[in-house]
């Protein structure tokens, strides 16, 4: 499988998948780096793993005008699968239609446990002071399909992680972001080797008139789970 990631900051999830790459019977390859700034951290770590990059500045460009390089860029490399992994630019429903099923998304929150936490403005510290103004026992990180609306898309593999009442945005961030890197490749592996298959359904009540549904052959969606309170958590299978 060849993926694209497409990356706006430090690039540790790229990093970490890229690392998953180097393995000869890991069933994917990182083709391509993608950032929409210059410079990014994500740059330097793919130049120093061999992976080519480039750069498509979004800054100063209408959402029309990047998005349309973009898709140029990405119609060029073929990818199998896009995997957005810290890009910090919130892409049209247009767009994910043209890739719909070929672009996956990490998002550092249960966002099918906890809507609130997911959609458009809520990224980074935005969603861990969510969770906290929950009151919510657990967190986690969520791979999932992207779809028209932000951070709805069928999930394909959770982590779990203990909310403490001492945490704040920065403590939480920093117990939920090693298990992004644990979960990503995983979520890649399994749909590389066909253990995932994403749907579009035509539904009249569902948004869009589509549902999206995504089916994971393994016995749990959830990986990592530590106990809360004496109770082994596990999250319910994806739909």
């Amino acid at each position: 499988m060849k993926i694209v990631i497409l990356a706006s900051g430090g690039g540790s999830n790229a990093m970490a998948i890229m690392q998953a790459c180097k393995d000869p019977a890991y069933p994917a390859k990182v083709i391509a780096v993608i950032s929409n700034v210059q410079p990014a951290g994500v740059l330097t770590k793919a130049m120093s793993m061999g992976v080519p990059t480039y750069v498509i500045e979004s800054k100063s460009k209408s959402r029309e005008k990047f998005e349309a390089e973009l898709n140029a860029r990405l119609i060029l490399l073929n990818p199998d699968l896009i995997v957005m992994a810290g890009f910090m630019r919130m892409l049209s429903a247009e767009f994910v239609n043209e890739w719909l099923g070929k672009i996956l998304n990490i998002h550092p929150g249960l966002t099918h446990l906890y809507p609130q936490v997911g959609g458009p403005g809520k990224h980074g510290h935005h969603v861990h002071e969510t969770t906290l103004d929950l009151k919510v026992k657990v967190s986690g990180a969520t791979v999932h399909f992207a779809i028209p609306q932000v951070d709805g898309g069928p999930a394909i593999i959770h982590s779990v992680v203990p909310v403490e009442e001492s945490d704040n945005a920065d403590t939480l961030a920093a117990r939920i972001l090693p298990t992004e890197h644990q979960i990503y490749p995983i979520a890649i592996k399994l749909l590389a080797t066909g253990k995932v298959k994403f749907f579009a359904v035509k539904d009249e009540k569902a948004p869009g008139g589509t549902r999206y549904e995504c089916w994971v052959n393994e016995n749990t969606t959830s990986v990592l789970p530590l106990p809360v309170g004496g109770i082994p958590w596990e999250l319910p299978q994806a739909a």
